[in-house]
């Protein structure tokens, strides 16, 4: 009677992990797609394009928890550094002397951040998550994207000269590679907050806790 007991217990637990695996395929995936999908409907500028990865990065960290919000991430930039055309600007290695690329750099941290802070608040409830805290999770987030972004920015128009024509003051550099863009992401990330809590009961609940 025993043996038979852990036997169900042992195929049980092996079918668990099974479909944590293939949720796993499923899930990291589609962030990546929404990642390509969303540098596609950019909208090109001189210096960075206006898009709206930001906003997916940071829901993917929130919707499948830290871990694979990262994998996500990691999985977009590893295709685009082999070549495949997944960037705003096409792809490549050389897209790492183009500006948006630190950005590209803080989804990397954007995604499990806010998925920490999201777990943490929420106390790993699996049932509901106040607006409040989804929200500083998505700002704290953000803030995170934009500290990478605006330093790579900073560090490739200063020592890298051919990339804009000259070197950038610091404050210019700022102004370019943030001002611009930090309100409509600002209000992007109300959005992804209100979009997160809604959708925070129908989480994968074993996989964002991995």
């Amino acid at each position: 009677m025993d043996d038979s007991r852990n036997t169900r217990q042992s195929v049980d637990k092996h079918l668990a992990l099974r479909k944590k695996w293939l949720m796993t395929l499923a899930l990291t995936p589609i962030f990546t797609v929404l990642m390509i999908v969303s540098a596609k409907l950019s909208i090109p500028l001189p210096i960075l394009p206006i898009s709206f990865q930001v906003t997916v990065a940071i829901l993917s960290g929130l919707l499948l928890g830290p871990r694979l919000g990262f994998l996500s991430q990691l999985l977009y930039l590893l295709m685009g550094l082999v070549g495949l055309p997944v960037f705003s600007r096409g792809g490549g290695v050389e897209y790492i002397f183009t500006g948006s690329f630190g950005y590209i750099i803080g989804f990397l941290l954007a995604a499990p951040l806010a998925g920490v802070i999201a777990g943490k608040l929420s106390k790993n409830s699996s049932q509901s998550i106040r607006y409040t805290h989804v929200l500083l999770a998505s700002l704290v987030a953000l803030f995170a994207a934009y500290v990478c972004g605006v330093a790579y920015l900073f560090a490739l128009s200063n020592f890298y000269t051919d990339f804009a024509g000259s070197k950038d003051a610091a404050w210019i550099t700022v102004l370019a590679g943030a001002g611009p863009y930090f309100v409509k992401d600002i209000l992007l990330s109300v959005f992804a907050a209100e979009l997160a809590r809604r959708l925070w009961k129908v989480r994968p609940r074993k996989l964002t806790n991995s």
